[in-house]
């Protein structure tokens, strides 16, 4: 695999792909890639020039002298976690309290002086009642009553949406340029001609290393070897176009012209956050 830098935009040539499957999911491959600890390992040169490699493999497996190997996570970081759940129905109103202890009766009030008594003679009219006796003092306040039955506990808030995925993948079916899986849910894949595909995640993908590899889908319909890739960024952030050329010598060798095919493909872009 080679990386020539482009004005239009970063070449990515591909030799001979034999059953490699990138996306995840879809096709066969023989090489480990991402590894069992979802790492994807690459070498690097000062050109530009990229290649992915397998450090398990028995063959190929390391960089080479002027290679510096990058390499990333296949998954992202867990995301956030969602939003607080809405309350719970508040409960029903808990039964009355039993009544508190009575207050201490106040003092019984001093008894009123007699009235004035008649002169003799005819029975004299009753003499004026005497003033009632002050108010006993206000008892204690009774205990509280028993509290009431606790509501019944709300029900647990919806679990947040995941966070951003840091590694996405496509596998596109290279007669139609329809997503046939991906790794991102909202990735969407158009056909704009012979060979030329616009690929467009849910998320931004501008200034993320790209790689396409031609292979074979399950329930594609076009594959063809010896496919040469060009990857460059799409109409918007979120977009990355690709290229699948053929390859042909058209006159003294090394002069190499390439022919535009229709080709299922697998693309990889990784991002840092």
């Amino acid at each position: 695999m080679r990386i020539r830098a482009r004005s239009r935009g970063l070449w990515i040539c591909l030799g001979l792909v034999a059953g490699i499957a990138i996306a995840s999911g879809v096709g066969g491959a023989t090489a480990a890639i991402p590894g069992p600890n979802g790492v994807i390992s690459s070498c690097v040169k000062d050109n530009g020039d990229l290649r992915l490699i397998d450090p398990s493999a028995a063959t190929q497996s390391t960089c080479r002298n002027g290679e510096t190997l990058v390499t990333w996570n296949a998954q992202g970081p867990k995301g956030d976690k969602g939003d607080k759940g809405d309350p719970g129905t508040p409960g029903a109103k808990g039964d009355k309290g039993d009544p508190g202890t009575p207050g201490t009766p106040g003092a019984k009030g001093d008894k009123g002086d007699p009235g004035t008594p008649g002169a003799k003679g005819d029975k004299g009219d009753p003499g004026t009642p005497g003033q009632d006796g002050a108010p006993g003092a206000k008892g204690d306040k009774g205990d509280p009553g028993t509290p009431g039955t606790p509501g019944v506990k709300g029900d647990k808030g919806d679990t947040g949406p995941p966070g951003p995925s840091n590694v996405l993948s496509a596998a596109v079916d290279g007669a139609t340029g329809t997503v046939k899986a991906g790794s991102s849910p909202g990735t969407t894949g158009a056909r704009s001609g012979v060979g030329n595909y616009q690929i467009t995640f849910s998320r931004s993908v501008r200034g993320c290393p790209a790689v396409a590899s031609a292979g074979i889908l399950n329930g594609g319909t076009a594959f063809r070897v010896a496919i040469a890739a060009l990857v460059e960024p799409g109409s918007n952030d979120n977009t990355i176009q690709v290229f699948m050329n053929l390859p042909h010598v058209t006159g003294q060798a090394g002069d190499a012209t390439p022919d535009p095919v229709d080709s299922d493909f697998f693309l990889i872009v990784a991002c840092n956050s």
